[in-house]
């Protein structure tokens, strides 16, 4: 079994080099192209841009105040909640 895991962003990239994965008993593990929906950065940056807008900050100083103020918004279980949605947490934990 090998030990290393290389990973992949675009899979025709991967196939000029499959013979080095063998040389160094390495396994290739290709990613999906990307996606917003399976990004759970995204989900957490659109919550953060609805809290912003309803707070009205329109100038830089409102701004960092009001990114300030909703930080404690991001409870831990909400984070875990916005992998799970993606598929990268189990389901039930």
């Amino acid at each position: 079994m090998p030990a290393t895991v290389w990973l992949w962003h675009e899979k025709r990239y991967a196939f000029s080099a499959f013979w080095s994965f063998e040389y160094a008993q390495a396994w290739p593990l290709f990613l999906l192209p990307y996606s917003p929906d399976l990004n759970p950065i995204e989900m957490a940056f659109a919550k953060l841009k609805q809290l912003l807008r309803s707070l009205n900050a329109r100038t830089i100083d409102q701004l960092w105040r009001a990114i300030g103020s909703v930080c404690s918004v991001f409870t831990p279980d909400e984070c875990w909640s916005f992998f799970r949605h993606c598929g990268y947490a189990p389901a039930s934990s």
